[in-house]
């Protein structure tokens, strides 16, 4: 007729107490009541929990602390039984089930300074950072404890200092404010810190001592504290951190350095100490910056006695040195110098998205190099462009070696990328072949007119020959001056040229348009006709060897 459980084991996905029902009306047909799991569909999971025999009009079955909840549970079902079997869900007696949980995490540093100078008496900020994860919280509380173990048993008053909902908190930490001059409670000895949500608090949370700070710990501090990073990692740090010692030094014994998210040093970190008398702390390479989520983002040096530390050190922002992250896109280099084995031009880039500190980079240099790592194979230095410059000039007879890639790097303060971009080094060069046996034999009988076939030998070797080209010609001078982009000497400037591929040694046709050479000399075309120049001009077959790179035609 009823039932009634109340889960008093505060862990997640664990049972404690004890379920109460009430008999049926009508028990004549019934000899036990069996306690089921049901699922969200009201289906039996497993077996029954256990049976109590009829014969009390209430009835208790009572689970130890620990009790694992079965996967998928979420009824507590009472159904009556005999010996025919159980009755169906529908006629039994269901609650929903609702495990009670404190949460999981606990917050995850705690932090406190005093900042009271009279004995006895305390005041400062305790500071909680807040739970990695808070899925299962909702606010946070301070305690003042009687031990350091922070456990309900050790609380000073059921009463908190405070609580902070995690609604209201815009900041990766809760502080807890204590007044100047507040007194220290009868035997209080640490500030306990939980995490909490509406079923109660963690079972165990953290603490940190109360050390009632006076006149006697030093009141002196550090002057010009220095620090360089020669971690080039992001987010990790090391290196000597320096300062000056105090003008009066008595009394002092030590000086510590710590990390801290702020100059105040909030949630400092221990790093280590030296003696009076040493002015360098040797940070180890790979110090990491985060605790949590937070960043530490001072160092501070602290001045130590037989007390302790002085309530305020010197502080330094840690400035992190990192070598840059990011990479250059968009290489491009054609090669200009036309002598084989030297290359001159302009290399350019495209700078990536400039990130800021400590990957933040400044310039970007340039390497010939024989793969696309740099710094992983024989290179050569090429030279460096500061932003916003995004190109470098290669001086003309640059010398290429066996390099056969470019590579461009960001660089910062730090260094140099370990990751660069590349792009193949093409090296473009005119020809040295030529062809052999060049002859044309006139076919065509008409006075003034030509006609036949000009062929030739081909090079010995045509790995680098990619096209022939032919020309007529009114003198017997050099190459260059048979160039159909000629503006000077015997040479028709508008006459072009004949384009074959390599492969072919001959030339089936003639012109077969009119081209206009000299004031007292013409072609004129028709298939399969060419005109005769006047017989004042001489004519010339010349056929030359192109060579054509990857970007551009070199030349002949």
């Amino acid at each position: 007729r009823s039932l009634v459980f109340t889960d008093l084991d505060t862990d997640r996905y664990e049972l404690g107490g004890t379920i109460t029902f009430t008999s049926a009306s009508v028990e004549s047909n019934i000899r036990f009541y069996s306690i089921f799991f049901l699922n969200d569909f009201y289906e039996i999971i497993g077996s029954e929990l256990t049976s109590v025999a009829k014969g009390s009009v209430t009835m208790n079955y009572t689970f130890a602390n620990g009790f694992v909840l079965p996967s998928g549970s979420a009824y507590l079902s009472i159904l009556a039984r005999n010996d025919d079997g159980v009755a169906l869900v529908v006629n039994g007696k269901t609650t929903p089930l609702i495990d009670i949980a404190v949460p999981l995490n606990p917050p995850i540093t705690v932090h406190f300074i005093d900042e009271d100078h009279g004995a006895g008496e305390i005041g400062g900020r305790v500071t909680v950072q807040r739970a990695a994860d808070e899925s299962d919280v909702t606010a946070y509380t301070c305690y003042y404890g009687m031990a350091a173990a922070a456990i309900q048993a050790n609380k000073k008053s059921p009463t908190p200092v405070a609580t902070y909902y995690v609604s209201g908190l815009s900041s990766s930490f809760a502080t807890f404010v204590i007044p100047s001059h507040t007194p220290i409670p009868s035997g209080a000895t640490h500030f306990l810190a939980f995490t909490m949500n509406a079923d109660g608090e963690i079972r165990t949370g953290l603490s940190v001592g109360i050390v009632d700070r006076t006149d006697v710990y030093p009141v002196v501090t550090v002057s010009s504290v220095q620090f360089t990073d020669i971690d080039l990692d992001m987010s990790d740090i090391g290196g000597p951190v320096i300062w000056y010692e105090p003008a009066n030094t008595a009394g002092l014994t030590e000086y510590s350095v710590y990390m801290a998210v702020d100059a105040s040093g909030t949630l400092r970190k221990y790093l280590g100490n030296v003696s009076v008398g040493q002015t360098i702390f040797s940070l180890p390479v790979n110090t990491y910056r985060y605790t949590g989520t937070l960043l530490y983002t001072h160092l501070i040096v602290y001045a130590r006695n037989f007390y302790g530390l002085a309530l305020t050190g010197l502080a330094l922002e840690i400035v992190d040195r990192a070598l840059p992250l990011a990479v250059v896109t968009d290489i491009s280099f054609t090669d200009l110098d036309p002598v084989l084995g030297q290359i001159t031009g302009t290399v350019a880039w495209t700078a990536p998205i400039n990130p800021a500190l400590p990957t933040h980079f400044s310039s970007f240099a340039v390497y010939m190099a024989e793969s696309t790592d740099a710094m992983a194979s024989a290179s050569q230095y090429m030279g460096n462009a500061t932003l916003p410059t995004t190109s470098l000039t290669v001086p003309s007879g640059t010398d290429i070696s066996n390099f056969t890639q470019l590579v461009v790097y960001t660089r910062n303060v730090a260094g140099q990328a370990l990751v660069g971009s590349a792009i193949s080094l093409v090296d473009l060069w005119f020809p040295i072949e030529h062809v052999d046996w060049l002859h044309f034999f006139d076919q065509d009988l008409g006075v003034d007119e030509l006609g036949g076939a000009v062929e030739w030998t081909e090079p010995a070797s045509t790995h680098m020959v990619h096209f022939y080209r032919t020309y007529f010609e009114e003198s017997d001078g050099p190459w260059w001056a048979m160039s159909p982009w000629a503006t000077s000497g015997r040479l028709c400037p508008s006459i072009r040229a004949w384009e074959i591929s390599a492969g072919s040694s001959w030339w089936p046709q003639m012109l077969r348009e009119r081209r206009w050479c000299t004031a007292t000399s013409r072609l004129w075309t028709a298939p399969p006709r060419v005109a005769h120049p006047m017989s004042d001009t001489i004519i010339r077959l010349q056929v030359g060897v192109l060579w054509q790179g990857p970007c551009r035609p070199c030349g002949e």
